[in-house]
């Protein structure tokens, strides 16, 4: 989570001083950005229920968006950060629409990519192995249930669907904070 809360953060302050503009400069970018802790509460207050937006509960046009979410980024469903956001259908379907044509570009590549390397990196480094849990122990638990190529496969597809994810949310929240 942490992970997830500093690169938000970093990203959003790098579009807002237009800090990114050349994707070579990016990694210095994200080097020397600081995130502030957020220590407010993760969701909606509690009185007002945190849903994720079904497909099958959408509206027509919201289906619609789903649609070309999952065209645009080449998945087979549509992530719960974007089913959470659809919960407010008007602003959703703008904000997406002004995101897509920036989705797949050099620079949200560029910015992903830096996003994935920094956290890929991180988490090599400096989460340490308490438990002492070898690669081994996994293989053999993981062809318990499946193939290892399949579990392999889904990791990296999560490995690198999160820093799109960071990206475009972080994204999103520059939209709402642009003047």
């Amino acid at each position: 989570m942490f992970i997830q809360k500093w690169f938000f953060s970093a990203i959003s302050a790098s579009i807002r001083q237009r800090r990114i503009n050349l994707p070579g400069s990016l990694c210095d970018v994200l080097q020397y950005v600081s995130a502030q802790p957020f220590k407010e509460r993760h969701a909606p207050d509690v009185t007002v229920p945190f849903m994720l937006m079904e497909y099958h509960h959408a509206d027509q046009p919201t289906r619609v968006v789903y649609q070309d979410i999952m065209a645009t980024l080449q998945l087979p469903f549509v992530n719960t950060d974007y089913r959470a956001f659809a919960r407010w259908p008007s602003y959703f379907a703008l904000a997406w629409n002004d995101l897509r044509d920036k989705v797949g570009t050099s620079l949200h590549e560029a910015i992903t990519r830096a996003c994935h390397d920094r956290a890929a990196k991180l988490a090599a480094e400096e989460l340490h192995n308490p438990g002492r849990l070898s690669s081994k122990a996994l293989r053999q638990a993981a062809i318990a249930d499946a193939s290892l190529d399949e579990i392999t496969q889904v990791c990296r597809l999560f490995q690198w669907l999160i820093p799109g994810l960071i990206v475009n949310v972080a994204y999103f929240r520059h939209q709402l904070e642009a003047v």
